[in-house]
């Protein structure tokens, strides 16, 4: 990996392979102010379901899997307020697209 010059960040929940000589496709950069002097993700706005840099591997699936059986579980209970349930309903779909992901 040294010779081909890829780096990995590793995390709780995905991996993030962002090159920073060429950090193009990186969901964590797009319109965001990045501070002087830094290099790499920003790790605080990872979109793992959308970036082609982030890496879910065997390890992170079972993290990912309780997360969506907490939120299938929250989205039935019966009088969530309907903002609530629109963010939950997103933060699922969110959470299917990386499941989807990593079942490639």
């Amino acid at each position: 990996m040294r010779r081909t010059r890829v780096s990995i960040r590793f995390g709780k929940l995905n991996h993030c392979t962002m090159d920073d000589a060429n950090p193009t496709g990186a969901k964590c950069l797009e319109n965001a102010v990045i501070p002087d002097g830094h290099q790499g993700p920003l790790i605080d706005r990872c979109a793992p379901s959308r970036c082609a840099n982030s890496v879910i591997a065997p390890s992170h699936l079972p993290i990912w899997t309780a997360e969506h059986a907490t939120l299938t579980n929250l989205l039935a209970t019966p009088k969530l307020p309907p903002g609530r349930r629109a963010l939950l309903t997103e933060q699922l779909r969110e959470v299917d697209l990386i499941l989807r992901r990593a079942d490639r």
